[in-house]
């Protein structure tokens, strides 16, 4: 009787990692019938001992562990499951991870696709990643060229610029290990590369260029040459070889470099290269979150925790400098969906932690918004840019150099429509400026000892050249004119006070490029002001019936205020007024207390200074250009 019940099915406790992806019954079994059967490798996740990789729970911007999430009253988080495969609505996530060649794709590509068919016809042997049928074949594929580093630095000159890489420019960009590098850069001296000693070629060269350009010794050819081997070997992999992550790490070396040497359009496109190619190795997600490992007989425990946390390192301080960049420069960032890779906050160095954040606070859409949108968005911005006190130099100036872009996104908006700007705006921007400034004095005054000093140096002091160290000032200048009221027109002595110091520092001609044409903008406001100033004088002029009721109380002592007396007749007396001078105009904006330190209001005096009083500045107004 009860042999005649019919039985229920028998479940397997445990599924293999196979038919896990697959969603296949599984007995069991070691190995289980299914991969016995299809000479599949059969293995399965550990019990007790977890992979390193954990699932990550994501938010809708994707990134955030579960417990900062929790801590913060995050409700909206979508848990991951082990394989990556489940998403909702029935949707099958049938993306391919190939950790060893630095390969990814979606399920969608053209790439994956011959693989998962083949796979859901149970092949025994599915087809490879490859690209079946690209093209027609007709030429040979180009190959990357191969420059040996060894002859063109030797091991002790990477030893001395690499510390001065690790201790200046490392705390703020945190993705190295320090004793990894020198490990892995002195076997390359000792063996014959491969291919992956040929990628960590472009990291030498990115970490020994920097190290030389912040020790501000005279370039003899090194860096040259350095910055070329680099540029060659990573342009030529990049479009013949999947990244690895070496390659991505030297892409973020050279956008830095770039940022500090050359023109902005540069930085932005090797960011913009660099967040591309983490995207086609598949390091914004965690390997557990992938539903494919390729090849399938490799496990999630295919990479230790130390090269984890060197992909998580790459992935967010490489997202931060393409978001930093782009928005400075007023370039559309390259937008990564499907993160699930771990924040690294808690594993980096503040300076580092402080860029990422700073880098979160950036608008992913401010390209496309409304007016309103526009407003909110950058007045949330600044509050959170202003709320942040900075210990390290870099970190305020990239918070002054975000505000600032704020700003000049927000202006149009207010130009179109005659708005005032907010004045909550213009104290975060104020605020955020000034202790900019601060830290530009303070970074001039008590420069960092260096850490390999040289007869080489260009200076006693080695200060290292930041990129922004001139820039600050500079927009800072710009946005006080334009803010143009009473409190931003006072700190315009400051803030070219502060530009001319960083003239004397770095007499480069950028510097004193940026000098003459702050000097110029101030002089054009200055004679706008005058025009003002000569207008309201006008009309007070040709209405002398005002001087009966203005003879009641005092004139006002700035400018040409007294008017000519006016006789019985009621014909002016000729009478020649006293001209409209600097005193009265820094009087009349409440100025001369401030400029220069003195009550004199000389505002000539202030930016006329250096090579700056042989300019021509008649000649430069009479210039319709500039008007």
């Amino acid at each position: 009787m009860d042999d005649a019940r019919p039985r229920k099915r028998e479940r397997a406790i445990r599924a293999c990692i196979h038919c896990r992806q697959m969603k296949k019954k599984c007995d069991g079994a070691r190995p289980c019938s299914s991969c016995a059967r299809f000479n599949h490798d059969c293995q399965y996740y550990q019990q007790k001992a977890r992979s390193p990789l954990k699932p990550i729970a994501r938010t809708a911007t994707g990134g955030e562990p579960v417990g900062n999430a929790l801590s913060k009253g995050t409700t909206n988080l979508t848990p991951i499951t082990p394989t990556g495969l489940e998403r909702g609505d029935n949707f099958m996530d049938y993306s391919i991870l190939d950790p060893e060649k630095g390969r990814y794709f979606d399920g969608s590509s053209a790439i994956a696709f011959p693989r998962l068919m083949g796979i859901h016809f149970g092949a025994t042997k599915a087809p490879r990643l490859h690209s079946f049928a690209w093209n027609l074949g007709i030429r040979s594929e180009p190959q990357p060229n191969i420059l040996d580093i060894t002859q063109f630095v030797s091991l002790n000159d990477v030893h001395i610029y690499s510390n001065e890489y690790f201790t200046v420019v490392h705390p703020s960009f945190d993705f190295l290990d320090q004793q990894d590098f020198i490990r892995r850069a002195s076997l390359r001296w000792k063996e014959n590369p491969t291919e992956d000693a040929l990628n960590f070629d472009a990291v030498i060269c990115g970490v020994v260029a920097l190290g030389y350009f912040v020790s501000r010794k005279t370039d003899n050819g090194i860096e040259a040459a350095l910055t070329s081997l680099a540029k060659d070997r990573l342009e030529s992999v990049a479009l013949t070889k999947p990244p690895t992550i070496d390659l991505i790490a030297a892409w973020i070396l050279r956008a830095i470099y770039l940022r500090a040497t050359s023109r902005p359009h540069a930085s932005w496109m090797a960011s913009n290269i660099l967040m591309h190619l983490i995207e086609s190795s598949g390091i914004q997600h965690e390997i557990s979150s992938v539903a494919i490992i390729y090849p399938s007989c490799k496990s999630t425990n295919i990479i230790d925790p130390a090269q984890c946390l060197y992909r998580r390192k790459v992935f967010w301080v490489g997202r931060a400098i393409n978001a930093i960049f782009s928005y400075e420069y007023s370039r559309p960032r390259i937008n990564i969906d499907k993160v699930t890779c771990a924040r690294i906050d808690t594993e980096v160095k503040s300076a580092t932690r402080d860029l990422l954040q700073l880098a979160d606070l950036i608008p992913e859409n401010s390209q496309a918004c409304t007016h309103a949108e526009e407003i909110v968005q950058t007045r949330n911005m600044l509050d959170a840019l202003e709320a942040g006190r900075d210990a390290e130099v870099p970190v305020s100036l990239f918070r002054a150099d975000l505000a600032f872009a704020a700003y000049r996104h927000l202006r149009p908006f207010l130009t179109s429509t005659n708005s005032t700007t907010d004045p909550k705006i213009v104290s975060n921007i104020l605020s955020i400026g000034l202790a900019a400034l601060k830290a530009i004095e303070s970074h001039l005054s008590k420069p960092p000892a260096p850490s390999a000093p040289s007869s080489q140096s260009t200076d006693d002091s080695v200060i290292t050249p930041w990129w922004s160290l001139a820039s600050i000032p500079f927009h800072f200048i710009l946005i006080l004119l334009s803010l143009d009221t009473p409190e931003s027109l006072s700190r315009v002595s400051t803030a070219l006070g502060t530009l001319q110091a960083i003239r004397r520092a770095f007499n480069t001609h950028l510097t004193r490029e940026a000098v003459q044409n702050a000097a110029m903008l101030i002089h054009l406001a200055q004679s706008r002001k005058e025009r003002d100033v000569q207008a309201l004088k006008g009309a007070l002029n040709d209405n002398p019936c005002v001087q009966e009721t203005g003879t009641a109380g005092s004139v006002p002592s700035g400018g040409d205020a007294a008017m000519a007396p006016i006789s019985n007749g009621g014909t002016r007396i000729q009478q020649q007024s006293q001209p409209v001078g600097e005193q009265g105009i820094m009087e009349g904006l409440g100025l001369a207390t401030h400029m220069n330190g003195s009550a004199t209001g000389d505002l000539e005096s202030l930016i006329m200074s250096d090579n700056l009083a042989d300019i021509n500045w008649d000649a430069v107004f009479r210039n319709t250009d500039w008007m």
